[in-house]
């Protein structure tokens, strides 16, 4: 999966995410790659720790064929209580090693996450794990479901990249291809969606960039 130069591109607002995933032919399936990165206090019974904090889609792992080496990922019943934001978290192998001294007996604990709050942590990702290449020492991963978000709220989120799971016999070129002829269609110039014009590629996942308007 490739990544994005923050330097000279810009990740696609989520209503245009939003759109792909609705109109495209291309994708088995589409979800929100990680955002944010801030460093952040992650409290638990054992003690605290400030790490790096990564938001990512609610299908990320999922998308990505990622397993955790213990528990589970994101599931909708994470997102009950709250129908944007889990109420569950995923750690990485190094802070379970380092915060709960490796014991698998500590999974279902509560974490209190920063402003998130407190979440029950539920699972353990595999050691040397990264989402996006310029979050590489990420701790603690929590979700966002943003197809749960009402259209009044879908400007104020923040952009991130996307990833694409191709359907089978189906290449990056043409999938390229379809979006850039599906982004000129009339709901998307109305909605004023940027068409794409660079995407990277490694194996079966595409990443998108920034594009031009029709």
């Amino acid at each position: 999966m490739s990544g994005l130069d923050p330097e000279r591109d810009r990740p696609p607002a989520v209503s245009t995410f939003l759109a792909w995933r609705d109109e495209n032919q291309a994708f088995e399936q589409m979800a929100l790659d990680g955002w944010g990165g801030p460093t952040v206090p992650v409290s638990a019974a054992s003690g605290t720790e400030r790490v790096r904090l990564q938001v990512v889609g609610a299908h990320l792992f999922r998308l990505l064929g990622v397993e955790p080496v213990l528990g589970r990922t994101f599931v909708a019943e994470d997102f009950r209580e709250s129908r944007i934001n889990a109420s569950t978290v995923v750690i990485s192998f190094g802070l379970w090693q380092r915060l709960f001294g490796g014991d698998p007996a500590v999974l279902g604990q509560e974490l209190t996450v920063w402003a998130d709050g407190t979440k029950t942590f539920v699972g353990v990702m595999p050691p040397g794990l990264w989402v996006s290449p310029q979050d590489r020492m990420v701790d603690v991963w929590v979700a966002d479901d943003v197809t749960q978000a009402s259209p009044a709220v879908l400007p104020t989120m923040e952009r991130s990249p996307v990833v694409g799971r191709l359907k089978r016999g189906v290449s990056v070129e043409q999938a390229r291809a379809e979006l850039w002829a599906s982004s000129c269609s009339p709901r998307w110039r109305q909605a004023g969606i940027r068409r794409p014009v660079r995407s990277g590629s490694t194996g079966r996942s595409w990443a998108s960039r920034r594009g031009s308007r029709c």
